[in-house]
């Protein structure tokens, strides 16, 4: 699932201090990463085709054994 978030500036930074231990694939429009990064999001609800409507990026959970609040 594809999700464009926006993150406040201090998670954005936990963000990019760590994703490139996580990727699997990149091409020139896309990474793909290990889903091993946890955050909660809001939404406001599903889309027809089950996926979320307006997610907005709340907080990490964890990552693995590394808790990133």
């Amino acid at each position: 699932m594809r999700i464009k978030a926006v993150m406040v500036p201090e998670a954005r930074k936990k963000f990019y201090a760590m994703y490139r231990h996580y990727i699997q694939e990149e091409n020139e429009k896309f990474i793909y990463l290990d889903p091993k990064i946890k955050c909660r999001v809001k939404f406001r609800n599903y889309t027809k085709a089950g996926h979320l409507r307006i997610p907005s990026f709340v907080e990490y959970i964890s990552l693995n054994d590394h808790p990133l609040r």
